[in-house]
């Protein structure tokens, strides 16, 4: 399958730096929605509330973690009850109730949405095929900053379990003064207070003085990726799939673009499927077996068989699976609120992605035979879903719609 790496190189290149609901943002929305003019697809923008940044409401709930160790020497019962409103918020935050986030979305943005209707073998458009298939890639890209130096990068799950099982520590030895009416526990708390604040900084950092990367690889490869199979898909469509391009903002900044369309949108999770694109710009392709940066989801058992047997029959693209377990992306929100859902990407020897959050993340370094090879993957997904689909369907009694593959 061809893919125009120009799309890499007007996001990245022309446009630039995307900060999450920033002018240049839009301008790639824009660009985008011209590009599935041209392809003849249907398209729409969304409008989307997104926060300043991804780790506001993490620093907001740290904030609130380590004041309540202050509390606690004055009142042990309002510092445990502040550490415990943090605990509770940011387990919120994991999962398809982000609190905090949504209460600091004021910046607008737009995603950007097409539709490739299953075109039936006597070339009319199928109103309710049997499966529906959502690509998304983001548009935004990310900051730069202490946090995502390389050495960082290679501990940086360690350091964010270090970080909320400091918060949770905290919460234990606020119920041992409690519990011992002893001022012991409150000094022993400084310990992981040390940590959560050293963890604080970096974010801080990051915040202030990290700069806005251009985001060849992430992500702006993704959505030439997703161009490029959703060009395929429009001069040869699938019988038995509907196929959703979603072009999402503000991934960066807590996957708002993915949150707010899935609020305004419900999709029978049993026919729908999500496939996310992020990161294929240099490296080899994987795809997950899971996401979570502290809670890995297991993704989509129907997709990863089906990923499986693709690679299999495929040695000469070296795609092999691989649980992402960075900052999470789309696929993240997609499985949290129970929707079967795969991602792609890829990483370089040590495992990691290439130029991640870095101002290395640049045009040059983006090779399109990877991203092409993901493209022909995920293609390759589609006409899988496709044609099982198919299968099942003549097995079935014509008035049957479930999904018989779902689980």
């Amino acid at each position: 399958m061809a893919v125009d790496f120009n799309d890499v190189a007007t996001l990245a290149g022309r446009i630039g730096p995307r900060p999450a609901g920033s002018p240049p943002e839009q301008q790639a929305a824009t660009y985008v929605a011209e590009r599935l003019q041209h392809l003849d697809i249907p398209s729409a923008t969304l409008p989307v509330a997104i926060p300043r940044a991804f780790s506001l409401a993490y620093l907001t709930l740290f904030a609130v973690a380590a004041l309540s160790v202050a509390a606690a020497w004055f009142s042990p019962v309002l510092g445990l009850i502040l550490c415990l409103i943090a605990i509770g918020l940011l387990v919120a935050e994991g999962t398809a109730h982000p609190t905090v986030s949504r209460l600091l979305a004021s910046r607008p943005s737009q995603s950007v949405v097409g539709l490739i209707p299953a075109l039936a073998d006597e070339g009319e458009e199928v109103a309710d095929p049997p499966r529906r298939v959502i690509l998304t890639a983001h548009l935004d890209s990310g900051r730069a900053g202490l946090l995502t130096r390389p050495f960082l990068i290679r501990r940086f799950r360690a350091l964010t379990l270090a970080m909320l099982g400091s918060v949770v520590l905290i919460a234990v030895l606020q119920i041992a003064q409690l519990a011992a009416r002893s001022r012991v526990p409150w000094y022993v708390s400084l310990v992981p207070l040390v940590v959560l604040l050293a963890g604080v900084a970096l974010l801080v950092e990051r915040e202030a003085r990290g700069g806005a990367v251009a985001g060849a690889n992430d992500d702006a490869s993704g959505v030439a990726a997703v161009l490029g199979v959703a060009a395929t898909l429009q001069r040869d469509r699938p019988v038995h799939v509907e196929t959703w391009t979603l072009f999402t903002s503000g991934e960066e900044a807590g996957m708002a673009g993915l949150r707010q369309f899935l609020a305004e949108n419900r999709f029978d999770p049993n026919r729908t499927y999500f496939v996310n694109v992020d990161s294929v710009g240099a490296g080899g392709i994987r795809y997950t077996r899971g996401e979570g940066l502290a809670m890995l989801l297991r993704s989509s058992p129907i997709l990863t068989r089906m990923a499986n047997e693709i690679a299999r029959n495929h040695p000469e693209w070296a795609v092999r699976s691989q649980a992402h377990q960075l900052l999470p992306t789309d696929q993240y929100v997609a499985l949290s609120q129970g929707y079967q859902a795969i991602g792609v990407f890829a990483v370089d020897a040590s495992g990691h992605v290439p130029n991640w959050h870095q101002p290395t993340d640049t045009v040059e370094h983006i090779d399109v035979r990877t991203v092409t090879i993901a493209a022909d993957f995920v293609l390759a997904l589609v006409r899988r879903l496709d044609s099982e689909a198919g299968e099942a369907m003549a097995r079935l009694p014509i008035d049957a719609l479930a999904d018989p593959l779902a689980p």
